[in-house]
């Protein structure tokens, strides 16, 4: 069970994880583009009506589990149209994704549903996605927004640690971090003057972070996940404050609600049944995150930014699937030498109540079957708290409190040359405390306007039994991708 749990939670702990590589997008403030119509458009007593669009193939290869070859871990093509509408005060924005891929593509859609068998078994699927479609209406100095929404928050490079409002879906290849970003039923009013912008979300409607399907053991049940009913009570509500001077700008925010992202409970284990069945299901949990960013310049040498985010858990020495409450921050550095650009940050966690697992009860659940039959019937309350020990040390993986304290950095790259036709970028990210890390290379071509190609990679290292050595084999790949705008 062991490995098994480790490979589930390596899944849902790389939401956060592979999302630390930097969007192409800005890199300060929210990424994705959203509704891009000027003031004087939605002002206009006409109808105004805008498009675009890209055609995009990507291919990503990687080595093949326990064998030294290559496989194929993602082959698809993809079709994405944006739509912008306006008139006088009124503008309307959507985002559709269209989506084939290969067979063998396992991270992608998973296994297809039995009405797609026949068109799985002839090697090709498709899925048509609304990724976001929202209605603004403005109102002098207030935009009310409401509609499926790609929420971001954060002004850090790529690790965002006051983004807790959308899920993301890991089944989403891309090099473009914000494809796997999922959009959710939303409100959201923003008031903005000269030096000032208030926001209110509220998200009516749970939406988890969406994990690829995974192959257990008989000995583990997987049941229906235990989810907020809809109500309410269970939504969502977030703040912003923002203070935009010249040379500064900062913000302060505020969440209550369940996090996108879930975590692993216990809900049964049979010690009667041969094997013995061990019940877990995944768990939302309630949450409270107070957080602050800013971004400013040190003269005209350095930009300086920083993010810091509390979270508190309700429930969390309860609740197994809830993590501590813990303070995650970072901070960093930018600056521009002629077409070169860099960015420093420093990453750290600090983890509350933290207590060290007992080894006793740190066992692998592989061996609990053969335990029971070698030493007999073993004490119940001796079994209950070894699955839960277990869990516990899965849940701390999935949400990075494997350690009290932690620290990392990243790195960030870019040369633009060639009159900006050709990009060579890296990102690396390593974690001392655990040893582990990342090295994301690109290089983006762009043989046209709007006409661009892109090789790079994704390379995750660590020592044995880290997050990053069992990612190794699933998320390590080199891709390759040809995108049309139009």
């Amino acid at each position: 069970m062991t490995e098994i749990l480790h490979k589930l939670s390596i899944l849902t702990s790389s939401i956060l994880l592979l999302t630390a590589t930097p969007s192409k997008a800005d890199l300060f403030e929210e990424s994705l583009e959203g509704d891009s119509s000027s003031e004087s458009e939605k002002l206009s007593n006409k109808w105004n009506i805008d498009s675009n669009g890209f055609v995009k193939p990507s291919l990503f290869v990687g080595k093949k589990d326990g064998e030294n070859r290559a496989e194929l871990k993602s082959a698809y093509a993809e079709l994405g149209l944006k739509l912008r509408t306006s008139i006088e005060c009124v503008s309307g924005f959507a985002d559709i994704r269209l989506k084939t891929r290969l067979l063998g593509d396992p991270s992608f859609l998973g296994q297809p549903t039995e009405a797609a068998t026949e068109q799985y078994k002839k090697g090709l699927s498709a899925e048509t996605k609304l990724t976001e479609a929202y209605v603004s209406v403005y109102l002098s100095t207030l935009e009310i927004r409401a509609g499926k929404q790609i929420l971001v928050w954060g002004r850090a490079d790529g690790l965002n640690p006051t983004d807790n409002l959308t899920p993301i879906d890991m089944r989403i290849r891309s090099s473009e971090r914000d494809d796997q970003r999922l959009g959710n039923a939303a409100i959201k009013l923003t008031f903005e003057q000269e030096l000032v912008r208030v926001e209110g979300i509220w998200l009516p409607i749970f939406l988890p972070s969406y994990l690829p399907p995974v192959t257990l053991p008989k000995i583990i049940v997987i049941t229906n996940p235990r989810f907020p009913a809809l109500n309410l009570e269970n939504g969502l509500f977030a703040g912003r404050f923002h203070l935009l001077l010249p040379s500064f700008e900062a913000s302060i925010s505020y969440l209550k609600g369940h996090a996108p992202q879930t975590g692993i409970a216990l809900r049964s284990f049979d010690l009667l049944g041969r094997p013995p069945n061990i019940t877990v299901q995944l768990a939302a949990y309630d949450h409270h995150v107070v957080g602050f960013d800013f971004s400013t310049a040190l003269g005209d040498l350095l930009g300086f930014r920083g993010e810091v985010a509390y979270r508190y858990p309700a429930n969390y020495e309860e609740e197994l699937s809830a993590p501590n409450p813990d303070l995650y921050y970072v901070v960093g550095v930018d600056r521009a030498f002629g077409e070169v650009n860099v960015i420093a940050q420093y990453v750290g966690r600090y983890v509350l109540d933290w207590k060290a697992l007992d080894p006793v009860f740190d066992i692998d659940l592989n061996e609990l079957d053969s335990m029971l039959v070698d030493l007999g019937n073993l004490p119940p309350e001796k079994v209950e708290a070894m699955v839960t020990t277990k869990l516990i040390s899965t849940n701390r993986l999935l949400h990075s409190q494997t350690e009290q304290v932690q620290h990392g950095a990243s790195l960030r790259i870019e040369w633009n040359t060639l009159h900006d036709t050709l990009s060579l970028a890296v990102f690396g990210l390593t974690y001392f405390t655990t040893r582990e890390w990342l090295l994301n290379p690109e290089v983006v071509y762009k043989i046209a306007d709007g006409v661009a190609f892109s090789v790079g990679g994704e390379i995750y290292r660590g020592p044995k039994d880290t997050l990053f050595d069992l990612l190794e084999t699933e998320y390590s790949a080199g891709y390759a991708e040809l995108r049309v705008g139009f």
